[in-house]
């Protein structure tokens, strides 16, 4: 079987918080150019689980597929940053260097020139510490529906033995869908 992603590829970090992780990382997850990505709590230097923790989603994603500046797209137009909640499931956008803390504030400062309704509570930070969450928090969404695992096999098999139109239609129909379940799990 050939990989979805070449892994050898030269990645940078990302990380947001975006309410509950678990949703987050099939979004995420199911993105061209994302190579991997890990659910957590992630917070200021020297924070601890007990201090001001979010749940987090990281990743690994391939600049040459997919902007940090799409990636925060995606992290705006699934979730609601205006939501008054406590820290661990507040919205913020952890960044890894200063450029992408340049994009992150400025994407902020457009989201609040935009929104008429509710106040944007986004807050940019500096990515200090992640903690994994537990394996059984790990690709949750996944775990919950095992037949999208077979999808996924079936588009590797695609791979292996269609002709590359076949193969094409259906890489589209499998991403098609995932996008479609991912977006009712956030209207759930």
């Amino acid at each position: 079987m050939t990989p979805l992603h070449d892994v050898a590829v030269p990645t940078e970090k990302a990380t947001f918080c975006m309410g509950c992780y678990w949703a987050p990382e099939c979004t995420f997850g199911v993105l061209a150019g994302v190579i991997r990505t890990r659910v957590g709590h992630a917070g200021p230097e020297a924070a601890s689980l007990k201090d001001e923790c979010h749940e987090a989603i990281e990743m690994d994603f391939d600049p040459s597929v997919i902007s940090y500046r799409q990636l925060l797209d995606v992290f705006w137009l699934h979730h609601d940053p205006t939501l008054d909640v406590p820290t661990e499931y507040a919205s913020a956008i952890l960044y890894h260097n200063a450029a992408q803390r340049e994009l992150a504030e400025r994407s902020v400062a457009e989201q609040r020139c935009q929104r008429v309704q509710g106040t944007v509570r986004t807050k940019v930070l500096p990515a200090a510490v992640f903690y994994d969450a537990e394996s059984k928090n790990q690709k949750y969404r996944l775990q919950q529906h095992p037949w999208l695992m077979e999808a996924h096999i079936l588009h590797q098999y695609a791979n292996e033995v269609c002709i590359v139109d076949t193969r094409r239609k259906l890489e589209t129909l499998t991403i098609s869908l995932l996008h479609c379940i991912s977006s009712k799990m956030y209207q759930a």
